[in-house]
């Protein structure tokens, strides 16, 4: 009795093992999509079907593709991994190989080959798919449900012959709660570490680092340097600066150069992780090490992180040494790079190499230098030959500014920071766009621009301008150019969005319009300060709110806003947003507006206390603007 027992309970697991791995029965029709005299066309081909069974293995049973009079089967078959290739791996689960016509014995094997080289079966088709908006909106278009799946027919040289939209058979399957074909991440991961594969492993973490899937992009990266014994560690270390994860930066480069202390590109990168981190004496060590040890690749970026180390701590003479060797290190390597590449091609013409230009950052800080340091002319003669070879720079102009209400031109100052907010203007809807995975991808909105009123958010897919669905004009160039170019030559802006995990797709109309861009928010901050002097007190204070509004991160924004905090009363606003900047900050203009702030606020002690730490060579300024502050200063204290 007992063993007929154990034996009824085995056949009843076997049972619920059978019921739990149920069939996946599969039903497609051909949809077409073709480009006829740069219209797009879909239909569908009836008499083209395809049918297949997938079970918890994943293993394609029973598949077969009629196309007209022919029945194609295939012999073999294999699971997809994704790996960042989404072209190829990342919108499949399975491939199909080795077709033969069935019913023949004998038959063309050159020419099946060529018209059914491979086939692909989709994942099950979720709203996180990335092709799911095109699909959705061709399967509405010949009035289709989306499909479940798809399987495509690619011919012998890569191009997509046939596309099945593909259907559960209700009557012998119910519908998918998961997908039996789709590893998890974490399989992804280890699959690809199992077969140290670096560059699979890359493409995954690349292509959640541009879906802003951190956690899983950090995965990524770090089993590259883990099954490469942290040879390969660029793309981990570069995933930690980009998301200013600076301690974990610095803790790699510093096992790296444990490792190989004569390696002397670990130097440089180190000294930029500890600048961003504002620990300026290491970082000077760290150039000055990788210089002693003849660093050569890129040497005028050392240069320009020793200029930038020099100038935060406000030694400007030496800032000025180190940014004139990186202007010219990078002049001349930019010279011979034109050099090679028009000895190479064998013509002058059409290399395009402007090494005049490439330089500007570190004029800009030399300028600024100049500027700390007194030398007022040099700057102003400066500024003014690089507006003559590189005319309507907003930040040039930006400089003049600068320097002109450092001699106490007060008005031609105003005049060089309207100049440079005008040519910080442009005209859009003000959503930053790059080229996503499939579709263009906003990965930012502007501040009270047409984009933000419109509903847009970071992250949403742009799917159609117009009444066309981007995918599908991809061949006919770059899909990111074909939407900025329509933005800009229509005032009235249709697009199709597909937002994160979104069933639906939502058409949205913007009206393009001329607006700042966030880099015009310091000239803005700095206009303010200008016009306070001058005593026009409205339209300064409304400079400084839209400055802040631009960039909330700008710290002369902030420090201004918080000024018109303190000159309104609003102290209890103003001491929160000072408190919000770094106490290392070396600005001079925040470091003499920060007494002002607490002075006027009551707290005379926190005052005093940041008096005393103004540097000598700014309480011994020539700079008219730096000297009103001082004043200003004296008086709130007394």
């Amino acid at each position: 009795m007992k063993r007929i027992l154990i034996i009824s309970f085995l056949l009843f697991g076997l049972g619920f093992a059978y019921a739990y791995a149920e069939t996946e029965k599969y039903e497609c029709t051909e949809v077409k999509t073709e480009i006829v005299d740069d219209k797009i066309q879909i239909r569908i081909i009836k008499e083209n079907t395809a049918e297949f069974e997938l079970k918890d293995n994943c293993v394609p049973e029973n598949l077969k593709v009629k196309v007209k009079d022919k029945i194609i089967i295939y012999q073999g078959n294999r699971r997809l991994v994704e790996d960042g290739r989404i072209e190829k791996n990342d919108l499949f689960a399975v491939e199909c190989y080795e077709p033969f016509l069935e019913g023949e014995n004998v038959y063309d094997y050159q020419s099946i080959q060529a018209k059914f080289y491979k086939g692909k079966i989709s994942p099950l088709i979720t709203p996180d798919y990335p092709l799911y908006p095109t699909l959705k909106q061709t399967a509405e278009k010949v009035n289709l449900d989306a499909p479940q799946r798809t399987f495509i027919i690619f011919g012998g040289f890569g191009g997509a012959l046939h596309e099945f939209f593909c259907y559960i058979d209700e009557k012998s399957s119910k519908k998918p709660s998961n997908d039996i074909c789709k590893y998890s991440f974490d399989e992804v991961i280890d699959i690809h570490a199992k077969n140290k594969d670096t560059s699979a492993l890359k493409g995954v973490g690349d292509k959640y680092l541009k879906r802003f899937e951190y956690e899983k992009a950090e995965k990524a990266y770090r089993k590259i340097a883990e099954i490469t014994s942290w040879e390969e560690y660029d793309s981990i270390l570069n995933f930690y600066i980009t998301t200013k994860n600076l301690n974990k930066a610095k803790e790699i480069l510093l096992k790296k150069i444990s490792q190989s202390p004569y390696d002397t590109s670990l130097y440089p990168a180190l000294a930029k992780v500890y600048l961003y981190d504002r620990q300026y004496d290491k970082a000077e060590a760290l150039i000055q090490k990788s210089l002693n040890l003849r660093y050569e690749s890129g040497l005028y970026e050392a240069y320009g992180i020793l200029g930038e180390i020099y100038l935060a701590k406000r030694e400007f003479q030496d800032a000025i040494v180190s940014f004139k060797k990186a202007s010219g290190l990078l002049k001349k390597e930019c010279e011979d790079d034109r050099d090679f590449m028009q000895l190479f091609f064998r013509q002058k013409d059409g290399i395009d190499f402007d090494c005049e230009t490439q330089p500007l950052p570190y004029y800009l800080k030399i300028i600024q230098s100049l500027t700390e340091l007194g030398d007022f002319k040099k700057a102003e003669d400066m500024a003014k030959e690089l507006l003559r070879k590189i005319q309507n720079d907003p930040y040039l102009y930006g400089h003049l500014s600068y320097v002109y209400a450092a001699k106490g031109e007060f008005d031609i100052a105003i005049k060089m920071a309207d100049k440079a907010i005008s040519l910080l203007k442009r005209k859009g809807i003000g959503a930053n766009i790059v080229e996503g995975e499939i579709y263009p991808m906003v990965v930012s909105i502007d501040k009270n621009t047409p984009a933000e009123r419109a509903g847009l958010k970071k992250g949403d897919k742009i799917i159609n301008i117009g009444d066309k669905d981007l995918r599908l004009l991809r061949e006919t160039g770059d899909m990111t150019k074909l939407l900025v170019d329509y933005i800009r030559n229509n005032e009235k802006v249709i697009l199709k969005i597909h937002s994160k995990n979104s069933v639906e797709l939502r058409d949205i109309e913007i009206k393009h319009e001329e607006f700042l861009k966030p880099e015009a928010s310091n000239a803005l901050a700095f206009r303010f300060l200008l016009l306070r002097i001058k005593g026009k007190l409205d339209e300064a204070d409304n400079s400084s709110l839209k400055a802040y509004e631009l960039n909330p991160e700008d710290s002369l924004s902030v420090i201004s806003l918080a000024l018109v905090k303190s000159d309104r009363g609003k102290h209890n606003e103003a001491i929160p947003l000072v408190e919000k900047l770094r106490i290392d900050e070396t600005s001079s203009l925040v470091l003499l507006i920060k007494p002002i702030i607490y002075a006027k606020a009551g707290k005379l002690d926190r005052a005093r206390e940041l008096q005393k730490e103004i540097p000598k060579d700014l309480v011994n300024t020539k700079n008219a603007l730096h000297k009103k502050l001082l004043d200003e200063i004296k008086m709130v204290l007394k």
